[in-house]
């Protein structure tokens, strides 16, 4: 942690390290594909951090995975919630008339961490009451831990 109780990446490049050595001991059940759409904005933000990872650290093994992840521990790291909870299912289609400009990918997470996304959605829609709920709002809320906690990449 840094001098201001922000959590510093250093700590998840560790984390990181640790999960791509432990990934090659799972089965590949414990490895899942998750979709994520992103309002456009957010997913250039995330490029834009995860470029930057890229130059940091020279190696271009550091992926938009790696990216969201970081950005999902920061999430799980600031809402200590209930863990295990059903399977959410989020109301389907627009929740108003406009079309939003949405990036979709697909990428492979452990079980666990896709357990988690899980387990946020049902805080948000049934612990807090936000019906209204999307998965780009909480890809939002990853991309803002994201920029808050690495201010000196959004500077400009």
């Amino acid at each position: 942690m840094g001098d201001n109780g922000t959590f510093k990446i250093a700590d998840f490049e560790e984390e990181l390290k640790e999960n791509k050595v432990n990934s090659n001991n799972k089965k590949d059940s414990d490895i899942v594909k998750v979709s994520l759409s992103f309002n456009v904005e957010d997913w250039l933000d995330l490029v834009r951090f995860k470029n930057h990872k890229v130059v940091e650290l020279k190696t271009l093994d550091y992926t938009i995975s790696d990216a969201f992840l970081y950005g999902l521990s920061l999430l799980e790291k600031k809402h200590k919630i209930q863990r295990n909870r059903e399977k959410v299912s989020l109301k389907r289609g627009r929740r108003n008339n406009e079309k939003p400009d949405l990036k979709g990918t697909t990428i492979d997470i452990a079980s666990e961490r896709a357990n988690f996304m899980n387990d946020f959605l049902y805080f948000r829609v049934f612990d807090k009451g936000n019906l209204e709920y999307t998965r780009p709002e909480m890809m939002n809320e990853v991309v803002n831990l994201i920029k808050q906690n690495n201010k000196e990449i959004y500077k400009s």
